[in-house]
């Protein structure tokens, strides 16, 4: 890495606690062509987007720890790698969008970032509608739907999440938007029963 550094392939900013390495928006581009045309460029994708949905979970964690100033400079750092592994996830691995989108609920629903939800509801639109997986997608949607005022369809995917997954995360992340549903609309002791 610092051998790509020295010639100028990678951006490096080594003064902090943690080298950090970046590679050039040029390089990328010719790259990115190369992996195209090359048969292994599937495999390198699936790859990125396992690594990046890891340091994103990581984000997540931090997110909800007393070092979420921290979490919040990791997921600026890597915003655009998330685009992208997001992107190619949809295309070729719902599962693995899903399960993208679901470390992404706090830091889209907490700054009202919508664009994951639109990740999320392009993943339940490719997906056999009667599906009740992909719960990591339908918090995206409930997130962003609640965030817009849409509280039938933010109560709508949260109850849905609940029906289909025992996972204790996932299913803490749906009560959180569901009792944010019950506090707008009034429904003080449906918010008590969600908390």
């Amino acid at each position: 890495v610092t051998g790509l550094a020295d010639r100028s392939l990678l951006a490096s900013d080594v003064g902090g606690p943690v080298a950090t390495y970046r590679m050039l928006d040029t390089v990328q581009t010719v790259a990115r062509r190369w992996l195209t045309a090359d048969p292994a460029g599937d495999a390198v994708h699936r790859r990125h987007a396992r690594a990046i949905t890891d340091a994103a979970l990581a984000v997540d964690l931090l997110l909800r720890s007393p070092d979420e100033p921290t979490g919040r400079r990791r997921l600026d750092e890597i915003v655009a790698e998330v685009r992208q592994a997001h992107r190619w996830a949809r295309m070729h691995d719902p599962g693995l969008a899903d399960r993208l989108g679901a470390a992404l609920h706090l830091a889209s629903y907490g700054r009202l970032w919508s664009e994951p939800g639109a990740w999320g509801a392009e993943v339940l639109a490719a997906a056999d509608a009667a599906t009740d997986a992909l719960a990591g997608s339908r918090l995206l949607v409930a997130g962003a739907a609640a965030n817009a005022a849409r509280l039938d369809v933010a109560r709508a995917e949260g109850e849905r999440v609940l029906a289909s997954t025992d996972d204790p995360r996932l299913c803490g992340i749906a009560h959180e938007i569901l009792s944010d549903v019950a506090i707008y609309t009034g429904r003080l002791d449906d918010c008590a029963v969600h908390v």
